[in-house]
C-alpha cells in the first residue's frame, strides 16, 4: 500500500527538461547559441541597417529553460556584451588594430 504513495510523491516534470544535461552542455548551449544570435543580427543589422535583435532574448529564455539560472545568466550577460563588440568589429577591424 506504500508504493502507489510513493508514486504521487514524485515531481510531475523533471528537474531539466533533457535529463540531467551535463554541465559543459549546459554552458555550452549558453556560449554557443548566444554566439549563433550575434552572427546573425551582425548578418541582419548589415543588410537591413541598425537595429535591436529579439533573438538574444529569445536565446537567454531558452538557455534558461535548457540549462538553469546560472548558464541563463551567462547567456545574459553575453548577450549583453556581444552586440556592442560586434558593432565596434564591424567598423573596420579588430580595436587593436586600430589603435595603431
Amino acid at each position: 500500500m506504500a508504493a502507489p504513495f510513493l508514486e504521487l510523491q514524485q515531481p510531475f516534470l523533471p528537474r531539466t527538461p533533457f535529463g540531467s544535461g551535463s554541465r559543459v552542455a549546459r554552458y555550452g548551449s549558453a556560449v554557443a547559441l548566444t554566439t549563433l544570435v550575434t552572427l546573425l543580427t551582425y548578418v541582419i543589422s548589415a543588410r537591413f541597417g541598425s537595429t535591436v535583435s529579439p533573438l538574444f532574448f529569445f536565446s537567454v529564455l531558452f538557455v534558461s529553460w535548457y540549462g538553469g539560472l546560472r548558464p541563463g545568466l551567462l547567456s545574459a550577460i553575453l548577450s549583453a556584451i556581444a552586440p556592442a563588440k560586434a558593432d565596434s568589429l564591424g567598423d573596420g577591424g579588430s580595436p587593436s588594430c586600430n589603435s595603431w
